[in-house]
Formats: C-alpha cells, sequence, structure tokens
C-alpha cells in the first residue's frame, strides 16, 4: 500500500516555476495562487471577479464561470415523441366488378359457384354489394406513427421518436422491430374460417441510418456538438413487414379463391443490447377479394341473334304533279326476335329494342307487343309483352326476373307521311343517284338491337322501300315512286313560282291566245309538248332529268305556261328564270332556255288587235316579224298565227326590267286587264334547271 507524505514546497516566485509529480494530486481545494502578469484585485473594480485574492480556492472560482456559461452549454437531450400505432399501406389495391345479373335458370361454372357461396343470388349482381379487391399481388406494409412533442430530434422528419441513449459517437444502440403477422381466409358468406397462417419477423439496424428494410436510426446533435457530445437517439420504421394474401394455397385465378381475406399484424420495438420489447401495435384488415379479371373472361360468351324477322306493307295514298304520281302516306308492319339476352348474365336496361331513325317515319309499338324490351333497375322485366321463354309460347310477367333461355319478341307500325313537311326525295337528276328519276334516297332502315351483360350492341337491319316498282298498281317500268308531301298551293298574285304545284298552270293550248287558257290538272298525263313539273324543279320528260315519264318522251321543244295577276298599276316588274335567256327566234342554240309573255290587253279581239301578239323580253321594242305562221317548230305552238314582238327591257345579272310599254298594246291597270302568261321554252335540255320563276 503506498503511504502518503506530505511535502512542502518553498522559495521565490522566480524559483517556484513548475512543479511536477507523476501522481494525480488529490486535494480538498487549492488556493488560486498568485498571477504573474496582473495580480488579483487589478483592473477588476466592479466586477464580481475583484473579490478573489490569491488566497481565494480554484474551486470557487471554477463553481463562479460555471454559472456564466451555463445558459450557453446545454446539456444533450432525448426526442420524447414515442411510438404511438402503425399505419398501413395497401398496394395493387385496384377493385373489379363483373357486368351482368344472374338470370333464373343460370347454368355457367362460375355463377353456380357464386351464388352456391352466398356471394350473388337470380336477379343480383355476381358479389352484389361488395367491393372486390382483384389483384393477386395486394398487399400491405406497415408504418411507424410518432405522437407527443419534442425540442430536438435528429432530422425535420415529424415521424421520429426515441430510442434512448447512443453507446459512443459513432454506435448506436441497436434498434429492434419484432412482428407478427396472422392471416385467416373465409371461402363463403356465411362466415368460417376456410384456411390461417402466421409468420414471426425480427428487423434491426446498429448503425446511424436508413436501410432496407424501411428501419431509420439517428443520433441527435447537441446545440455545441463542438463540445457537448451527442448522448441520445430516435428512429422509425416504414413499410415493412409486406404481407400478401393467403388462402390456403388455392390458386388465385380460380373462382374458388373468392372470398374474406383477414390480414393483421402486432409490432413491438425495442433498443439496446439486450431488447425488451414495448407494448405492441396492432393492424388488422378484413376486406373481399375475387379475381374478376379471369371470372369475367371465363364467363362463357353471350352471342346475340336477331331471328324471325317480319315486314309487310299495309297502306299507301298518293298524289300526282305533271300526270305523275307521288307517294304520301305509307304504313308498313315489322317484327324480329332477340335470342341470347340473358345468357350467360344480362344488363338492367333496354335490353332489345326495334328503332328507325328516318324524320318522316313513326314506328308504334304493335298492340298487345311492343318494340322495346326493358329490364328496370332491379333486375326485373319492366315491358309487358316483350319477353317469353325459350319457345315464344309463354309471355313472362313484368316485376319478374326472366331466364338464362328466355329471348323478346318484338313487333311495331311503321307509319311515314311526307305531307307534314312538304318533304320530297326527288332531285334535280339521277346521273348519281339511286335513281334514273333523281330520287336521293328510295329506303330507310329499321334497326333491331340487342344489349348484352356489358351494355354492348348487337344490331341487325331491315330495308323498306317507301314504295316497289310495281306496287299499288303503278308500272313497274317507271321505278320506285317519289314521295311528296301536300304542297302549298301558289297564287296568281305571288312574285315567283318554285315549282311546288300546279295551281296557277295553263293548258297549252289556242285558248292561251283569247287569254282563256284552261287550269292545268296536275293527275292529267302531259302532252308531247309540254315541260314537267317535278318538286322544286321544271324539267324535260323526256330528257334524263325526268321523273316516271319514259326515255325520249315528247316533242324537241316543250312548254311551261303560269298565269300570273296584279290588283295594282305597274309600270314595271322584273323577269328571271335564273339564267341567261336565249332569244324566243333561236332554233340553233341546242339546249337552251326562252321565255315570252301574253299579256291580256294584247290578245285577239282586245284593243282592236286581230293577230295575238307574243313578246319577248331578249329584244327590245317593236315588231320583230310580221307574224309567225301556225304550228311552227320552237316558235309557234298554237293553231294560229300570232305577232312576235320585242318589249322595252334591260338586263343585269339574268334579271330582266320589262317595262309596260302601252304604245305596243301591253297596259297593266289592276282592273280590266290585270294579268299576263309566262311562258317558259326548253329547247331539249339546259344546261342548268329551272328552279324559280320570279315576276316581281
Amino acid at each position: 500500500m503506498a503511504t502518503w507524505k506530505k511535502v512542502i514546497v518553498s522559495g521565490s516566485n522566480a524559483e517556484l516555476t513548475s512543479l511536477t509529480a507523476s501522481l494525480a494530486i488529490s486535494s480538498s481545494n487549492i488556493n488560486v495562487g498568485v498571477p504573474s502578469a496582473n495580480a488579483w484585485q487589478t483592473s477588476l473594480n466592479g466586477s464580481y471577479f475583484n473579490n478573489f485574492t490569491t488566497a481565494t480556492n480554484v474551486s470557487e472560482i471554477l463553481r463562479f464561470v460555471a454559472g456564466l456559461l451555463s445558459a450557453s452549454a446545454p446539456d444533450a437531450s432525448p426526442n420524447t415523441k414515442t411510438l404511438a400505432s402503425i399505419s398501413k399501406t395497401s398496394t395493387n389495391n385496384g377493385t373489379g366488378t363483373i357486368a351482368g345479373y344472374v338470370p333464373q335458370g343460370y347454368s355457367a361454372a362460375d355463377v353456380t359457384y357464386i351464388v352456391n357461396r352466398g356471394f350473388a343470388s337470380a336477379g343480383s349482381l355476381l358479389y352484389t354489394g361488395l367491393t372486390t379487391y382483384n389483384s393477386s399481388t395486394y398487399a400491405n406494409t406497415y408504418t411507424s406513427v410518432a405522437a407527443g412533442t419534442t425540442i430536438v430530434s435528429s432530422s425535420v422528419d415529424a415521424q421520429l421518436f426515441g430510442l434512448g441513449t447512443i453507446v459512443d459517437a459513432n454506435t448506436p444502440n441497436t434498434f429492434f422491430v419484432s412482428g407478427t403477422v396472422n392471416w385467416a381466409y373465409e371461402a363463403a358468406s356465411t362466415g368460417g374460417v376456410t384456411a390461417t397462417s402466421q409468420s414471426q419477423n425480427l428487423l434491426s439496424l446498429s448503425s446511424f441510418t436508413t436501410a432496407n428494410p424501411g428501419l431509420t436510426v439517428g443520433k441527435i446533435p447537441t446545440a455545441n456538438a463542438a463540445v457537448i457530445p451527442a448522448a441520445y437517439q430516435d428512429g422509425k420504421f416504414a413499410s415493412i413487414f409486406s404481407s400478401g394474401l393467403y388462402n390456403g394455397g388455392i390458386s388465385l385465378t380460380s373462382v374458388s379463391s373468392s372470398g374474406y381475406y383477414h390480414i393483421s399484424a402486432s409490432i413491438k420495438i425495442a433498443s439496446g443490447s439486450s431488447p425488451v420489447y414495448n407494448t405492441a401495435n396492432t393492424s388488422a384488415e378484413r376486406f373481399f377479394w375475387a379475381p374478376t379479371a379471369t371470372i369475367n373472361s371465363g364467363l362463357p360468351t353471350q352471342t346475340i341473334t336477331v331471328t324471325n324477322k317480319t315486314s309487310g306493307s299495309l297502306t299507301a295514298t298518293s298524289g300526282s304533279l305533271s300526270g305523275a304520281p307521288y307517294l304520301r302516306t305509307a304504313t308498313w308492319y315489322v317484327g324480329s326476335q332477340i335470342n341470347g339476352l340473358f345468357n350467360p348474365l344480362y344488363a338492367a336496361t333496354t335490353v332489345a329494342s326495334l328503332t328507325e331513325a328516318d324524320t318522316l317515319v313513326t314506328l308504334t309499338a304493335a298492340t298487345n307487343s311492343g318494340s322495346t324490351a326493358t329490364i328496370n333497375g332491379s333486375a326485373q322485366i319492366s315491358t309487358a309483352n316483350t319477353v317469353f321463354d325459350s319457345t315464344g309460347a309463354t309471355r313472362r310477367a313484368t316485376s319478374t326476373i326472366p331466364f338464362e333461355t328466355d329471348i323478346a319478341k318484338l313487333s311495331g307500325s311503321l307509319s311515314f307521311d311526307a305531307g307534314a313537311a312538304s318533304a320530297t326525295n326527288i332531285q334535280a337528276t339521277g346521273s348519281t343517284l339511286v335513281s334514273p328519276f333523281g330520287l336521293n334516297g328510295t329506303t330507310f332502315t329499321v334497326t333491331s338491337t340487342g344489349v348484352n351483360r356489358s351494355n354492348s350492341s348487337t344490331t341487325d337491319t331491315q330495308i323498306f322501300s317507301y314504295h316497289d316498282p310495281g306496287s299499288y298498281g303503278q308500272p313497274a317500268s317507271s321505278g320506285s315512286m317519289a314521295y311528296f308531301g301536300f304542297p302549298t298551293i301558289s297564287t296568281q298574285t305571288a312574285t315567283s313560282e318554285t315549282f311546288k304545284d300546279e295551281a296557277n298552270r295553263i293548258i297549252l293550248d289556242d285558248n292561251i291566245l283569247t287569254f282563256a287558257g284552261t287550269a292545268f290538272v296536275s293527275s292529267s298525263v302531259l302532252g308531247t309538248k309540254e315541260l314537267q313539273v317535278k318538286p322544286g324543279y321544271l324539267v324535260d320528260p323526256g330528257g334524263s332529268r325526268r321523273y316516271w315519264y319514259p326515255s325520249g318522251y315528247g316533242d324537241t321543244y316543250k312548254y311551261y305556261v303560269r298565269k300570273f295577276q296584279r290588283t295594282t298599276s305597274i309600270a314595271s316588274f322584273t323577269l328571271g328564270v335564273g339564267q341567261a335567256l336565249i332569244a324566243w327566234d333561236n332554233t340553233t342554240t341546242t339546249n337552251g332556255v326562252s321565255v315570252a309573255l301574253v299579256f291580256k290587253s294584247a290578245v285577239n279581239g282586245q284593243n282592236g288587235l286581230t293577230t295575238t301578239r307574243l313578246f319577248d323580253p331578249y329584244y327590245s321594242a317593236g315588231l320583230i316579224t310580221t307574224g309567225i305562221t301556225a304550228n311552227t317548230a320552237g316558235t309557234n305552238p298554237f293553231g294560229s298565227a300570232i305577232d312576235y314582238y320585242g318589249i322595252n327591257s334591260s338586263v343585269s345579272s339574268n334579271v330582266y326590267t320589262v317595262s309596260v310599254d302601252n304604245t305596243i298594246k301591253v297596259f297593266m291597270n289592276g282592273l280590266t286587264y290585270d294579268q299576263f302568261y309566262v311562258i317558259v321554252r326548253y329547247k331539249g335540255e339546259p344546261g342548268a334547271t329551272v328552279t324559280t320563276l320570279s315576276v316581281s
């Protein structure tokens, strides 16, 4: 044992420059001593240090200095947040559905399995009312959730919680995370666990870092790390213990893997070389899962067909224009059978229908039948007399669930009416259309539609002709009858003629020469010298624009006569046919349009005249020729001679302004002389069809 001896050291300050000892000095206290540069109580006035002398103990001065510096040298502190709970994150957690409701008499194997397990019934969807997860890689992971408050942390991460002290500046105490995951599987809606499993897991981290599989340990720095060492650590865990589906080994592509899955996790943590785990934090989940995509693709293909189509014409009405018939109204019947609507499943919608898109045709359901078969939102039949058993003999009642083999039988009547809108399918020419007579469409279509369980449609069409050649007593050689609605009757005082009727047309005969023309009857066959009026057009009945008449019908020159009246005195009027005119006496131009005027005041027997005058606006006023003999081709279609005159006029953009010239016996006083005839003549077939005769 060592013996301590008292040693006395003496001498002057100069001699006592150092004291060396090989052993530690143990003393209850030591005087502060004598400074060599500035003595105590020198230049320290007003300071607490002026209280210290050479006899003051060192411990007193050190304690005073520690008190001064304590505020700027805080000690190491722990993160006071704690592990409060764990959160669950699900991945590959998409959901799926299987389209279609279950019919009565279902036969598909997968449908039968699902119904038998209590996850569907007749009239319901498969897995009705369930949120159905459908990914085979569905999985849960778990993450710590911190709670509480803290004034220090190893980083700004708010989820870090305290993990106690560290071993030294470079070594943490090991962070341990222990977990137990439990699985359970129920194969039926009535409950009862079919399979269970459990796994034990232990994770650890022994360094200041974030490392897979998801642990983090951080060193909490002190406020003055240069002089005060760290003493505490914190950490967390994230996305650990991935847990997927377990059902005892059933293939996840089989319908028998459908059911309720349970996944629960219990997680504890510890920090230290001999861990003691704290209270467990748990997460539990029960959810429904099924391989919906596999089941959807594995169901029998739904094949919808349309059979037993019926149709036929019932009635028709017609009218005439220029001796040619036009269909005005007609009726037909139509029906079809639609199969496969409920096998293997069906939609809650209008599953079968007859439709027609023509605006002139109305489809009406037949008596004791229907044109649509509808399933309501309760998956029950809602339209009577449309759904039948497979034989077509037994009607299914409304508010019942259809059977897998049921069919839809639809029928209706079609009503066509061109009169309501004065509609017509006549065109100017048939050169590029479906008929040589210029018909723009001679048919309409009725569509039978069946809808499958996914709301996709299958269609089948029946094509109806407005008129079939040869029907209703018409000549088959004339082709399909055009349709034309009831026209608006033009008046004699109208300012234009658009060729929608012949109310003011005059027959081309010698009565014109005394202004006693005879009204034309639209149902009359055209004379060989007369032009044809077809809805909206003035055409040669023997040319390419003809309707109903045979090719080459009539003479080279053809005429149209229209009467106009003015009830007030006029001094001039405009005249045009929408294109340039040729002179009435021009018989060399191959195809062209001419116009001549016959005034009531300038016919045989009026104003001293013995010969009717024919006025041509192409020429200015004056006698053109002393007369044109009767029945001169092109210039005089009448049985008596006429005088051929020009008339004061000017032309702009093919519109003639005609003066009422009394000097040549032309009067329009609105009383005795208030009418005139306009005669339009075609030689051959003009390049453009006249569609409007304007007299304003």
